[in-house]
């Protein structure tokens, strides 16, 4: 019987293959050599049991539409994987879309916050407290600024630009933003 649960108890093995990224072609080439091998059996087996060239011809069609099924169903499973690909990146696209869109409505408020920020600090240029929490205020801005525009850049899609970097400076910068990170202390070599 050829129905749904022939078909879920057959496709598991086409799942195995897009699982482990078989490519197509080796598979197609393997069901190829479980074909000949088919037919070789039955051509060496069956006419020494008695049976007529028409029942031999019949079983031969039988495999091949045998084969052609399997085939079938193992192929729907990379079909049914690369429709799962192509839903995840339509999401991607879509989200690069909105993180774009957010961003851009974010710069408005942040430009808004720099200017009263650099208002309110020469008021309080002769209060030293009140001047660094302008300054932390500033610095914070200037962070998600930053994180706005690599949203920008990360949605216009751009090939990543590759240039030499301070791995030291990098590690510090990263570090730097950490919470706890003045309790952390990190240790790396890098002639090593």
């Amino acid at each position: 019987v050829y129905d749904r649960e022939y078909y879920e108890l057959r496709a598991r093995i086409g799942r195995a293959h897009v699982r482990i990224q078989l490519d197509q072609r080796y598979m197609i080439s393997g069901m190829n050599v479980v074909r000949q091998g088919l037919h070789e059996a039955a051509d060496e087996l069956l006419p020494g049991q008695g049976y007529p060239a028409e029942k031999v011809f019949r079983v031969h069609r039988a495999l091949d539409k045998i084969c052609d099924l399997e085939l079938a169903i193992m192929l729907e499973t990379y079909r049914e994987d690369y429709d799962y690909r192509l839903r995840n990146a339509e999401k991607l696209a879509t989200l690069g879309q909105l993180a774009a869109t957010i961003g851009h409505e974010l710069r408005n408020p942040l430009a808004v916050m720099e200017t009263s920020l650099h208002l309110l600090g020469t008021r309080v240029a002769q209060d030293p407290k009140a001047r660094r929490h302008i300054e932390r205020l500033g610095q914070q801005v200037t962070l998600c600024s930053s994180i706005i525009q690599d949203l920008l850049e990360m949605a216009r899609d751009r090939p990543a630009e590759r240039r030499p970097v301070d791995i030291a400076s990098l590690v510090d910068y990263a570090i730097a933003d950490l919470e706890g990170s003045r309790d952390v202390r990190v240790v790396f070599d890098l002639e090593g």
